[in-house]
């Protein structure tokens, strides 16, 4: 909990020690409160010992409590003991007759029935300071895993994504470097998309992009690996629903592509390979279907969609859906992202 969060639970607790008890019991017993009683020169005292006890109790019990050591342990219990005991006598028994004439117990009292009697008051206030602190600590430590958990999504995330990156701009440079191989015409165009492709890996950043930047970017990726093809690309897409509206990290989508150009057969003029993406109301949804042979035709192992799989995992727990099918003919992708 915060200093303020913290401050306000000790400060009930205190006000609720000082005054809430004796009102209650006043209430239940029907008398009339006597406000005056309640501001007495003892109440002052008890402010001052129950404030200070409460705030050595959670000083002592956050230096040795992490360790777990019943050495410390018992010292911290003795020490609060020993502390309350002294501190009240002082207080009340010291300075108070030098301030008003006289002390909180009555003359003649033994120190050894000081001491017995302030074991309860002690043990009370002891016992309450140990659990205020537990709960503190416990607070604290959900809080510190919470944060420690999103720092290793997130480093995490940042080390899938500098997989795929230089994965899908190494086989760009292959297909450019086919073209060029062939002198062919289609060359510079190729370059051009292959410079917006290294735009958005290398300057692209942020954890989200526009839903319709990453379908641009993947047209890009498309039309290069396109090239390596011995023949035409078949392709039939399909954009349906106001995308312009919805975001998604950067590259998420772009290993199902890869994966159909890896092991695809993607010129087969009646059965094209199939890319589709709409957006509705909370939800997007990409589909990605295309024939397949008996052989892969592409052995090079790829980053793949176990990447994908556990950015899904990181990003969308419990709010994402993918479906694989994989037939004797047919590989297709089905993935559903609720917002």
């Amino acid at each position: 909990m915060t200093k303020k969060q913290r401050l306000l639970l000790y400060g009930i607790c205190i006000l609720l020690f000082l005054f809430g008890f004796d009102l209650i019991n006043t209430l239940s017993q029907g008398n009339r409160v006597e406000w005056n009683k309640f501001f007495s020169f003892y109440h002052i005292t008890t402010l001052v010992y129950m404030t200070v006890t409460f705030w050595l109790s959670y000083k002592l019990w956050n230096l040795v409590w992490p360790q777990r050591k019943w050495l410390h342990i018992t010292g911290v219990v003795v020490l609060l003991y020993v502390f309350f005991i002294s501190f009240r006598y002082l207080l009340e028994e010291v300075i108070s007759p030098l301030l008003i004439g006289h002390g909180n117990y009555f003359t003649g009292v033994t120190f050894q029935y000081y001491v017995s009697d302030n074991l309860y008051y002690a043990s009370i206030y002891i016992v309450v300071g140990f659990l205020l602190f537990l709960l503190d600590h416990q607070i604290r430590l959900q809080k510190e895993k919470a944060a420690m958990e999103v720092i290793t999504r997130n480093a995490e995330l940042d080390f899938l994504r500098l997989q795929v990156s230089p994965h899908f701009l190494f086989n760009a440079l292959n297909s450019i470097y086919a073209l060029a191989y062939k002198k062919a015409e289609e060359t510079p165009e190729a370059i051009l998309q292959l410079s917006n492709l290294m735009r958005y890996v290398l300057y692209e950043k942020n954890a989200m992009v526009d839903l319709d930047q990453e379908w641009d970017m993947l047209q890009d990726f498309i039309s290069l690996q396109a090239i390596r093809l011995n023949e035409p690309l078949q392709l039939a897409t399909e954009k349906s629903g106001g995308i312009n509206g919805f975001q998604i990290p950067p590259y998420l989508l772009i290993a199902f592509v890869e994966n159909a150009f890896k092991h695809g057969i993607l010129t087969h003029k009646d059965d094209p390979y199939k890319l589709s993406l709409s957006a509705e109301n909370d939800h997007i949804r990409f589909i990605s279907e295309n024939k397949i042979g008996k052989k892969n035709k592409d052995h090079q192992k790829g980053i793949g969609l176990d990447n994908i799989r556990k950015r899904l995992d990181l990003l969308y727990p419990n709010k994402h859906r993918l479906v694989i099918n994989h037939t004797a003919t047919h590989f297709s992708v089905d993935l559903t992202i609720h917002s």
